[in-house]
């Protein structure tokens, strides 16, 4: 083996044996606070990896170096499509580093800086994230510190969660009393913020910033200064993307609502609640919805790209006509008696049931599904509900109406992500 004597870049400047089967490239991949990533070559496998320095710097505390292999067996643990791959960890003259899959592509950040993502692009992301912290969370790894920049996006859009060098795995000992207060500022759960135990549901948190900030293209917990960030993150709740991107979706806003909640016992509980949610909405061609404001803009667009001298003269001759019918009535044509005289509307469902209500072709009941949990069922006349609880669903959506308006079903997904059809007669 070559002892490693100099500093990192003067090693790497033209290439350089690490030990009898991996070779360094000239290319520096990346830089943290605790690690140098290089591109190196495995000769024996023949294949790319990546090598993950602990920093030479000299101010590397004992329990940095705990953080640098505690990465090293988080992520060696779990073998997932959507997790980097962790092939080893080795030390050669007191100079620790891990070989891992290189990835080809660019940081989700990166990709952020372009604004935000398509919609169809981002549930696909967030799919992929979610499964990736699934597979992380069954082994009892915590990542604590999922952000845009810690995840890679290959040219083939393939998601590989990255960097899991503040990892917390179940039953390992807290490396500093203030451990659970580490991570990136913008990205934390307020347990986080907070210096509280963390759990799974302090990922799920996270996640949510993630979803939101490739929704929008902007994070939801803004502030001048870090203090200003972490305030916002306890205190305040996030502008609805119908403000900061003119697009709405009742099932977005109830997930990202679901996800950045102050209090984790009302979160989703579990990344296996999260995904079916996510999968649904991916499906869903009425997922998205462009809000007036949008509308308009287009439409002013529209206008702008056309000649607007025979748009105005019709609209000039469709506005003459109708005042002259309307002073001369050369027709004798009356005014039709409202289809509604003195109507009452009255509100049956509450602002975050996920679906639309579906009344029964007889017009005496009114079924929704709130929360996509529980289906509601309610008679129009007495005001009475009903409460059908679905054997084994996860989610339930869709109600739907027989013809008759005797019968009634619902689809929804098992545990198992299966869909099916439930009847009630």
């Amino acid at each position: 083996f070559i002892l490693l004597t100099a500093g990192f870049d003067e090693i790497f400047r033209y290439g350089f044996n690490i030990s009898k089967t991996i070779t360094c490239s000239l290319e520096k991949l990346g830089e943290g606070g605790m690690g140098v990533v290089y591109k190196a070559h495995d000769t024996k496998l023949d294949r790319i990896v990546a090598l993950k320095f602990l920093s030479h710097d000299t101010t590397i505390s004992e329990t940095d170096r705990a953080r640098f292999l505690q990465e090293a067996k988080a992520a060696s643990a779990i073998n997932h499509a959507n997790v980097c791959t962790i092939y080893d960890i080795k030390e050669e003259d007191g100079k620790q580093f891990i070989v891992m899959e290189y990835v080809e592509g660019e940081t989700l950040g990166k990709k952020l800086k372009n604004g935000a993502l398509e919609y169809k692009t981002a549930i696909d992301y967030a799919i992929q994230i979610a499964e990736a912290l699934q597979a992380a969370h069954e082994k009892g790894i915590i990542h604590r510190d999922i952000k845009s920049e810690n995840i890679m996006v290959t040219p083939k859009n393939q998601i590989k969660v990255m960097d899991f060098g503040l990892a917390k795995l179940r039953g390992s000992l807290k490396l500093t009393k203030t451990s659970s207060t580490l991570g990136t500022v913008s990205y934390m759960s307020p347990e986080q913020i907070l210096g509280k135990e963390v759990d799974a549901r302090s990922d799920i948190f996270s996640f949510g910033v993630v979803l939101y900030e490739m929704l929008s293209g902007q994070l939801p917990f803004k502030g001048e200064y870090e203090a200003a960030v972490t305030y916002a993150i306890v205190n305040e709740e996030p502008e609805p993307l119908h403000i900061v991107k003119s697009i709405y979706s009742s099932g977005i806003k109830h997930l990202l609502d679901k996800l950045l909640v102050k209090d984790p016992n009302n979160r989703y509980q579990s990344v296996l609640e999260l995904i079916p949610v996510l999968e649904l909405l991916y499906s869903r061609k009425d997922s998205l919805i462009e809000s007036p404001k949008s509308s308009s803009n287009k439409a002013s667009n529209w206008l702008s790209k056309k000649s607007t001298i025979p748009i105005l003269i019709t609209l000039g001759f469709s506005l003459f006509l109708i005042v002259v019918l309307k002073i001369f009535n050369p027709f004798g044509l009356t005014k039709p008696p409202s289809l509604l005289p003195d109507a009452e509307f009255i509100r049956h469902t509450f602002e975050d049931s996920y679906e639309v209500g579906r009344i029964s072709p007889n017009g005496k009941y009114l079924a929704y599904v709130e929360e996509m949990k529980l289906l509601i069922i309610k008679d129009l006349v007495t005001e009475e509900k009903r409460e059908v609880s679905i054997p084994d669903a996860k989610i339930i959506y869709e109600p739907v109406w027989s013809p008759s308006g005797d019968e009634f079903g619902v689809y929804y997904h098992d545990a198992e992500l299966d869909t099916g059809v439930f009847a009630i007669h």
